[in-house]
């Protein structure tokens, strides 16, 4: 109660443990923060690399649908205009 590493639990800390100074807490954290910014930084880049990717595809599909959506229609267009003449 009264002491600062009785309780029990295993909560990081005890009687035996070492503690750090204040500069290298310091330094862990400043490096936990810098780790995090990293792992947005570079899911960021992943997705707009993705998304870069995803256009030219994305462009070549539709270029096809549409391809497709005219033959189609050409396709009908001959076969009424045959069957008329």
């Amino acid at each position: 109660m009264g002491r600062k590493g009785s309780q029990g639990g295993g909560g990081g800390g005890g009687k035996d443990s070492v503690q750090l100074p204040p500069v290298d807490l310091y330094r862990k954290r400043i490096g936990r923060q810098d780790s995090r910014k990293e792992k947005v930084h570079l899911k960021e880049v992943k997705q707009l690399q993705e998304a870069k990717e995803g256009r030219g595809l994305a462009l070549k599909d539709s270029f096809l649908i549409l391809v497709a959506v005219g033959a189609v229609f050409l396709a009908v267009y001959a076969v009424l205009f045959f069957s008329i003449n």
